[in-house]
């Protein structure tokens, strides 16, 4: 599967287990995939032979090199032979042993061997090679011949493997075995000259990593042409022709894109050796047009020819590279042709593929069109299904899936695209959120948005669903409180629904908790607290506690003022290895709170009480910000490199406006308070490091800045009332001490 290409690196900016910096997603998949994907029978691949392993031992081990119980597994498997007194498994397996000893020898040795070593070696080999001949049995003849094989590529007799390949593995029955002495017969025959013959065994089996290695010279039009021309049906050209394809939108696709984390006006700056590096660092070859122009050419002349078995494979190839080239009209016509020519349903899947992405660029928006849209989301989707299915039964989980590379493309590099030039920002927002629930790329091949919390046995602690995070709930994220409200009214709507609205609206997460809750807190980050309560008033207590800000918001206090003390969370709770519990919508009690003393405050006609009342708005404004401690009143995520988001209101500033005129306040405990307050919120910092400098703390100080005038003005006050220098918050405060020393 195609990541993040050009740069990979992990943001190491967030403070907090909630706030880990999002993987930046391409969506720039390969399109092109004519290739059966590799289904766990490669001849290379091993698991069909742990099956044997694991069935002769009863499930005491899983491969023959695992380790179980603090045993390996060959020893567990030479035991159970014993036990059994099976002589000739006992046999077999010390030969097999003594072949698997030489290999490690001769492939993981950090010294050249001694001159003893190498003639002892050599003489393990030919005992090796004469007790494997030897065999006169049945039940492991297949077993044994194998070894003659392996013991005849030890001593480099590439000769001797090709005649006995002939005379005896090519006769034996199918099995795991006989698939390896032909892949082992195909490594001879390289060795003997008969490349094209062995490059061919390699295709047929499965053999990527031996076949890519051999046909490195091959990935061009010169080297497609050349292997056509030796064989117009050879096994290696669907191979080499989609990795043409593939190459191809690699090299747009560098040449197009921006750059994660890096800014435009750099890659600006970039030259094309840079981009062919961006381009070779995943293993992709550049392709330019040029080249795609004369592919193009070339694989017209093939389909006309009528040489190949399956013109169906040149021809969406070159469906493909005029897509790419933004030849639409061009494409839409080769592979409409590409669909009815003959070729394997791998190839006629593809075409189809090719078909929708290039209709996205053409078809005008129509019923008609909605349907179709619609139509193949759902086929892409089932073959997803079908495919990772496969894998699955296939026991690989390491192999990512072509349907779900496809689906990702074509919803967010082009249907989005799509829909938004067609003013249909819903709709757009909707294929998204049926991506999210449908697709999740934080399940592994399934899974939907529930809030159950779930207890993992493997890391010993709670688990809560991806809910708040991805790009479709940052879209969410960053739309105004009343536009996400106008969104879900119209995800509940079946009005005026074409065929793909339905389609994405039935596939899409729709819980009326989760959409209150999120316009509700949407309200409260930009600071209407009354329109957010009847959102919240809908949301119960029980619905936070399986959500990930639960601990959070169970043990931290938005009435405590954060500049007495930092309500911390030890790494178990953070990490939910405790789970919290809350008893009220705390969501809901804030809001509550915050307009009652808000109307107080606005009706009291007693000064004191509507300072004392403002330092509380004060203190619950601050926690409820980007750099309080109770941020989960107004977000899901929190990060240290936080700030005022666009659209949301500044809490921030609102609390020091408040504590600004409580420096007048003739309550001189209350004055204290919000002096001590003043100084304390980082807003305009008195101080930067800079590590650059050579004075005593490094520090750059900022006299006129707001942190200064208030630490300036808590120093008067506590020299002024020499009782406040004792107390605790004062005597022990590390910048308050700083600061003196830039008197």
């Amino acid at each position: 599967m195609k990541k993040c290409l050009i740069i990979s690196f992990v943001l190491a900016l967030s403070c907090k287990a909630q706030a880990c910096g999002p993987e930046i997603h391409t969506h720039n998949q390969y399109l092109f995939s004519v290739e059966e994907p590799y289904d766990g029978s490669s001849a290379v691949d091993g698991k069909r032979f742990d099956a044997f392993w694991k069935q002769y031992t009863k499930g005491k081990v899983g491969s023959y090199n695992d380790w179980t119980d603090g045993k390996e597994a060959s020893e567990i498997i030479m035991q159970t032979a014993q036990q059994r007194k099976d002589w000739e498994m006992v046999t077999y397996l010390k030969w097999l042993n003594s072949y698997l000893s030489l290999s490690n020898d001769y492939n993981n040795s950090w010294d050249y061997p001694t001159k003893e070593q190498i003639n002892e070696r050599e003489k393990n080999k030919q005992a090796l090679l004469y007790a494997a001949l030897k065999y006169r049995g049945k039940r492991l003849k297949p077993q044994f011949d194998l070894l003659v094989m392996r013991a005849n590529m030890l001593l480099d007799r590439s000769k001797q493997n090709v005649y006995y390949w002939t005379q005896v593995g090519s006769k034996l029955p199918a099995s795991p075995y006989k698939d390896m002495m032909e892949n082992i017969y195909a490594r001879a025959l390289l060795r003997t000259g008969r490349v094209n013959e062995a490059l061919e065994i390699y295709a047929k089996q499965g053999d990527m990593t031996s076949l890519k290695w051999y046909v490195r010279s091959y990935r061009n039009l010169a080297g497609i042409q050349t292997i056509y021309k030796r064989n117009p049906n050879s096994r290696l050209l669907p191979y080499l022709v989609q990795d043409f394809v593939n190459n191809a939108q690699e090299t747009q696709d560098v040449y197009t894109r921006s750059v994660p984390y890096t800014p435009d006006a750099d890659k600006a700056q970039w030259k094309d050796s840079d981009y062919v590096d961006a381009i070779q660092t995943v293993g992709r070859k550049p392709v330019y047009e040029k080249d795609m122009l004369g592919f193009i050419a070339f694989a017209k002349t093939v389909v006309s020819s009528g040489s190949s078995q399956t013109p169906c494979l040149w021809q969406s190839a070159i469906g493909a590279l005029q897509y790419l080239l933004g030849q639409y009209g061009e494409a839409k016509a080769t592979l409409a042709e590409a669909g009815n020519m003959q070729g394997t349903q791998r190839m006629k899947d593809n075409a189809r593929v090719l078909t929708l992405l290039n209709s996205i660029e053409t078809e005008p928006w129509s019923d008609n069109y909605s349907r179709y849209a619609a139509q193949e989301m759902q086929w892409l989707g089932t073959k997803y299904l079908q495919e990772s299915a496969s894998f699955r039964q296939a026991d690989d989980y390491d192999q990512g899936s072509h349907y779900y590379d496809v689906l990702d493309r074509v919803a967010y590099n082009a249907l989005y695209k799509r829909l938004q030039r067609e003013s249909r920002p819903f709709e757009a927002l909707a294929l998204m959120a049926y991506m999210d629930e449908q697709y999740p790329r934080y399940e592994y091949y399934t899974g939907k948005k529930s809030h159950t919390i779930r207890y993992n046995e493997e890391w010993k602690g709670w688990e809560t669903r991806a809910d708040w995070s991805g790009e479709y709930f940052t879209q969410l994220d960053e739309m105004p409180a009343d536009s996400i409200n106008l969104y879900y009214t119209w995800l509940q709507s079946t009005k005026n629904d074409d065929a793909l609205s339905a389609f994405l609206k039935a596939g899409s997460y729709r819980d009326a908790q989760y959409f209150n809750d999120v316009i509700g807190t949407k309200y409260m980050a930009e600071g209407r607290f009354r329109d957010a309560i009847p959102f919240l008033e809908k949301v119960p207590a029980t619905y936070y506690n399986t959500t990930n800000t639960c601990n959070y918001m169970a043990l931290r206090d938005y009435h405590k003022p954060m500049w007495f003390g930092k309500q911390r969370l030890t790494d178990a709770q953070q990490t939910m290895n405790v789970l919290e519990t809350v008893q009220t919508n705390p969501r809901l009690d804030f809001c509550r709170e915050i307009v009652e003393l808000k109307t107080q405050r606005m009706l009291t006609s007693n000064s004191g009480t509507a300072d004392a009342l403002g330092y509380k708005i004060a203190t619950m404004l601050y926690q409820a910000s980007y750099e309080g401690d109770c941020w989960w009143l107004t977000h899901y995520l929190w990060s240290c490199t936080d700030t005022v988001r666009p659209k949301e209101h500044d809490f921030i500033a609102d609390a020091i406006t408040l504590l600004q005129r409580n420096t007048l306040t003739e309550d001189k405990d209350l004055r204290f308070k919000s002096l001590y307050a003043l100084a304390y919120i980082r807003r305009d910092p008195w101080r930067d490091t800079n590590y650059y400098l050579f004075n005593e703390d490094n520090n750059i100080i900022y006299r006129s800045s707001r942190q200064y005038q208030a630490l300036m003005a808590l120093n008067r006050f506590v020299n002024a009332n020499p009782s406040y220098a004792e107390n605790n918050y004062v005597s022990h405060c590390d910048v308050l001490k700083q600061f003196r020393k830039t008197l």
